[in-house]
């Protein structure tokens, strides 16, 4: 992770819990989600979506990214 002042800031206030947001804004200083990440190796190919999503932090929004909101649960676990 790279550290910013503001990623900082959350750590030291106890807000870490804002700290997924503030990668997801942060793409100039090269930080990317998880999430983000996982959904561009399903759609390329390298990982199968159902590895992906055992590992994403939020699995609804992994499938947005990724593309598969429509498949069924039991296609994806």
């Amino acid at each position: 992770m790279i550290m910013t002042p503001a990623i900082s800031n959350m750590i030291r206030e106890g807000k870490t819990h804002m700290i997924y947001g503030a990668l997801d804004t942060g793409a100039k200083h090269g930080m990317i989600p998880m999430d983000k990440s996982l959904a561009e190796l399903v759609r390329t190919g390298m990982v199968a979506p159902e590895e992906a999503l055992q590992r994403a932090n939020n699995q609804e929004t992994f499938k947005q990214l990724a593309g598969i909101t429509g498949r069924t649960g039991a296609s994806l676990m």
